[in-house]
């Protein structure tokens, strides 16, 4: 070989390659085996590679949904939809189907609302003139220690950031209400809902059972400088339906798809046996993330969901959101990647621990990671953000794992979609067209929740028109509910 006869040979090559590559060191050295050894050890990579495939294809099944399962859910949640709505079992059934009494789609409405917003983190409060489609909106953060603080302060809070807002906004003077509650409550009237349980986080004692309207109207009452009237309760499902309804007669489904998730439709009001009178429709608040809180989603829920669902506030409860919820994804996706760096290690940082890191990925780290047009370089700098130093196998590993939780997630919610429309259907007896109301950043943000699921849905349902509406928010929902409220008032 010239490389190892010509000693001049070597030097020239040597200074050659260094000229080129100023900067870098690079040295060319003779290796102390044969080319056999090299092939030998390729085929030996080769085959670690193809082993390490095999115990990462291992993991991914576990996030798969066959056809059949998808179809077997979708039968269940149908079922549970069932024992909600009628009385001998609505009491110990896990989806409440609680009636909203909203009998009504809104028409041609007008008028000033204040709209108070309360579901997870923040309060929204937003000031919305119907007539003129005008709407002003500020957002409140909400302290940790009062989210897990007694209930008094809570309420408090909130009426101090409605008087901050009628202030700052130069709104003063007899507003109407609507308040959007979004969390589980046992509804008798548009003006008296009992919560059920916190979710998403919220502590707060002293609420549970209580009619959260009154708990509302109770600190407002005690701002001298606040004159507000709560008129109706919404959740940010109803208002979302609603907010859709008036651009879209066909709209009969709310859905959120966000931080967290719930469904309502309409639904005739001879099947809500909880409920006096049997005239019309009334839209009923499904409450779906409870779904699986009997042990019905067991059979398809994974090491990483039971890992999820241990370290959550609320152990054993809305078990079907924590599969589909935006804030639940990353922590599921955080879980599988802990289980596959056991078997098959890539995060080259030995030494750094992060992925113990319960906030290692959010809903929006997710959307970056899945996003198709990002390079390899771009993928490597969302992760290193992150903490996380992977090869680029590594990196594709995490995407890929992204991937099979958001796609799990989008097929979970189509199987829910596919027996509300299975329901409509059944009412109506006939094959009419359903639109979809749908907001929530898991939804609108994701690069393939959206796709998967409607590809999902029509695979389910296959022959029935559906289309989904990205609602202009929930807020105008709630206004519109609150003037359907004060008409319906009026002819009393």
């Amino acid at each position: 070989m010239v490389w190892q006869a010509n000693h001049r040979y070597k030097q020239v090559l040597q200074q050659t390659v260094k000229n080129l590559c100023e900067g870098c060191h690079v040295k060319l050295e003779t290796p102390n085996y044969g080319p056999e050894i090299g092939t030998a050890l390729v085929t030996a990579i080769a085959k670690r590679t193809k082993d390490n495939r095999k115990k990462i294809k291992k993991f991914l099944e576990e996030l798969k949904l066959p056809f059949e399962i998808l179809q077997e859910i979708q039968a269940r949640l149908r079922q549970e939809m069932e024992r909600g709505l009628v009385k001998d079992t609505h009491k110990n059934a896990i989806l409440k189907m609680f009636p909203t009494y909203i009998c009504q789609k809104p028409e041609k409405e007008e008028g000033e609302y204040i709209v108070l917003e309360f579901g997870d983190q923040d309060i929204n409060i937003m000031y919305v003139n119907l007539g003129e489609e005008h709407c002003l909106k500020r957002t409140y953060k909400l302290p940790d220690t009062i989210k897990k603080g007694k209930g008094e302060q809570l309420f408090d809070h909130i009426a101090e950031c409605l008087l901050d807002f009628q202030e700052t906004e130069n709104l003063s003077g007899k507003k109407v209400v609507s308040f959007i509650f979004s969390f589980p409550c046992e509804q008798t009237d548009l003006k008296m809902a009992k919560l059920t349980q916190w979710t998403k986080g919220i502590e707060a004692s002293d609420c549970v059972g209580q009619n959260v309207v009154d708990l509302l109207q109770q600190a407002i009452n005690k701002k001298e400088d606040l004159s507000l009237d709560v008129i109706a309760l919404a959740n940010d499902t109803t208002g979302t339906m609603m907010s859709c309804c008036s651009h879209d007669p066909s709209c009969e489904i709310g859905m959120i798809a966000g931080e967290g998730t719930n469904a309502c439709y309409m639904e005739n009001r001879d099947n809500i046996e909880t409920v006096k009178g049997n005239e019309g429709q009334m839209c009923v608040n499904m409450e779906w993330g409870a779904f699986g809180d009997n042990g019905s989603l067991d059979d398809i829920f994974t090491p990483y969901d039971s890992e999820v669902d241990r370290l959550s506030i609320n152990p054993g409860k809305q078990r079907y959101e924590k599969m589909i919820g935006g804030m639940y994804l990353g922590e599921i996706v955080r879980q599988a990647l802990i289980s596959i760096n056991k078997e098959v290690p890539f995060n080259q940082d030995k030494q750094s621990n992060i992925l113990q890191n319960e906030n290692l990925l959010s809903l929006e780290d997710l959307c970056d990671i899945e996003t198709d047009e990002l390079s390899m370089a771009q993928l490597n700098s969302v992760l290193l953000q992150r903490g996380l130093c992977c090869t680029s196998d590594g990196a594709l590993l995490v995407k890929e794992v992204c991937r099979a939780v958001s796609q799990r997630a989008a097929q979970l919610c189509a199987a829910g979609i596919a027996a509300v429309v299975e329901k409509i259907h059944e009412n109506c007896q006939d094959e009419r067209k359903i639109s979809v109301g749908v907001t929530g950043s898991l939804y609108t943000e994701h690069p393939h929740f959206a796709r998967n699921l409607t590809k999902t849905l029509k695979n389910l349902i296959p022959g029935k028109e559906v289309n989904f509406k990205t609602s202009d928010g929930h807020g105008i929902g709630a206004a519109l509910i609150a003037s359907v409220a004060e008409k319906t008032r009026k002819t009393l």
